[in-house]
């Protein structure tokens, strides 16, 4: 079985009957020279703020901009910086009509082959990190909590404190080990109140990660009250311990408590290649086994693959009926939109 060894999501969406949506995201790769990095970036105009759609626009077209520009520039904290400036001044510099205009803002750099993330944000939009089977915020919002009475009622609001184009702004360039099987997700304000994180975490499932990522942001739209943004990237290679633990799970066999560090997506990988090994080898008690572990385990697999299983059933020429049962059950699941 074929797969990336990452993949991404991006999408954005505007609120209900709103004209413009005020987020912005992208996630670019460069290979560099001496380097391959994935930068990510997600702002969020300001909507008390004239131009909302104009400020996330801007901010991450000129961060990405200027950092694509300056390729010689090694280390990494002072490009990111260089390029989060430029992104201040170019939200805050804007023409008379948009004047005023400000975004929240989280930019992200993954350097391949350090496995470090670089990572900085303005506001409350936010990063969080996947690993393990949980889901952790590595930023911290720029806002403050304040109590309004109206009508006799009493209500908790949140104002930022910190937003591109507002001035002066410093950008705190931090550093996470960004390691196999891990994923990073940016999200606005959108998105993350609303999206509860076993959504996310159980994504490990899908082989297409961008499809899995797809239906659980159109499955919570309904509830979206705001503009809603996400950019996610997922690593699809094995942790140096996976081979162990894979051969002890396999010898255990208890699904229903699958270990967090298995709860990968190197796992459906391995598990589809013992599947297609055994068809190919007419080993028919095997492979029913395999497919019955991915049924357990709710394995939603892209339609390349279990085309490939479908093939591997043919050329083996199998003659049971139980085992094409399993496998077109994987190809309706694969073929669900």
């Amino acid at each position: 079985m074929n797969i990336p060894p990452f993949q991404t999501f991006t999408t954005s969406l505007a609120k209900a009957n709103k004209a413009k949506n005020g987020d912005a995201c992208r996630c670019q790769v460069w290979e560099e020279t001496t380097q391959t990095l994935a930068v990510m970036v997600l702002a969020d105009g300001v909507g008390s703020k004239p131009c909302d759609y104009k400020a996330s626009a801007t901010a991450v077209d000129a961060f990405l901009t200027h950092f694509g520009d300056n390729p010689d520039q090694t280390n990494i904290k002072a490009r990111m910086q260089a390029a989060a400036y430029h992104a201040n001044q170019r939200v805050h510099q804007t023409s008379a009509a948009c004047q005023g205009m400000m975004a929240t803002f989280v930019a992200v750099v993954w350097q391949v082959e350090t496995s470090l993330l670089y990572f900085t944000s303005v506001g409350d939009s936010r990063l969080y990190l996947q690993h393990k089977g949980t889901l952790t915020q590595l930023t911290q919002d720029d806002s403050i909590e304040k109590t309004e009475t109206v009508g006799g009622q009493t209500y908790s609001r949140s104002y930022i404190t910190e937003a591109l184009g507002a001035g002066v702004v410093h950008f705190d360039i931090q550093t996470q080990p960004f390691l196999p099987g891990d994923a990073c997700w940016l999200m606005s304000d959108g998105f993350y109140p609303v999206v509860p994180a076993p959504a996310l975490i159980q994504l490990w499932r899908y082989t297409n990660f961008a499809h899995g990522a797809e239906q659980v942001f159109k499955q919570y739209m309904p509830q979206y009250q705001d503009d809603a943004s996400v950019v996610a990237l997922r690593r699809n290679d094995a942790p140096k311990s996976f081979a162990t633990a894979f051969d002890q799970w396999k010898i255990e066999r208890v699904t229903q408590t699958l270990p967090a560090n298995m709860q990968i997506s190197v796992l459906t990988c391995t598990i589809f290649e013992a599947t297609h090994y055994s068809l190919l080898k007419a080993t028919t008690k095997e492979a029913l086994r395999w497919l019955q572990v991915l049924d357990e385990l709710t394995i939603v697999p892209d339609l390349v693959t279990v085309e490939s299983l479908l093939q591997a059933f043919g050329k083996a020429k199998l003659n049971d009926q139980e085992v094409y049962k399993k496998i077109r059950k994987l190809l309706a699941k694969a073929s669900q939109k």
